[in-house]
């Protein structure tokens, strides 16, 4: 395909088993750069970060608070997206803002040869 957005769309993949290779700070900026251009009511982005990598001690209770609890062990990295409801515009469409933005991050995770999935069941837990 020529068009390179189109193909990224195409492309993606949930992907569940990592290899072994760190995550450098520049490619996790350019992640959270990109969900932080993601579109939302009168600008408002009210969506917060938090990366964690995996030799963090975090990571067991995170693991704890999915079934997938194996994808959160061996992930180089966690990106958490929160709403700050201190910052809701509209509460439908700031969590509608807040999808765009994880999309967003899966696709240049993509488009930096880095595999992603999206756990939403631990919000669940």
């Amino acid at each position: 395909m020529s068009n390179p957005v189109l193909a990224a769309l195409q492309e993606r993949r949930s992907i569940r088993k990592y290899t072994d290779r760190e995550v450098t700070r520049e490619e996790i900026t350019a992640m959270l750069e990109a969900g932080r251009w993601a579109p939302s009511g009168k600008n408002n982005q009210p969506f917060r970060f938090l990366a964690i990598r995996r030799n963090d001690p975090r990571i067991a209770r995170l693991a704890d608070c999915t079934i997938y609890s194996h994808i959160v062990h061996n992930a180089a990295l966690m990106i958490g997206v929160f709403l700050d409801k201190n910052c809701l515009y509209h509460e439908l469409k700031d969590h509608q803002s807040v999808g765009g933005c994880i999309q967003n991050i899966m696709l240049a995770a993509h488009s930096l040869g880095l595999g992603s999935v999206w756990l939403g069941q631990m919000m669940n837990n």
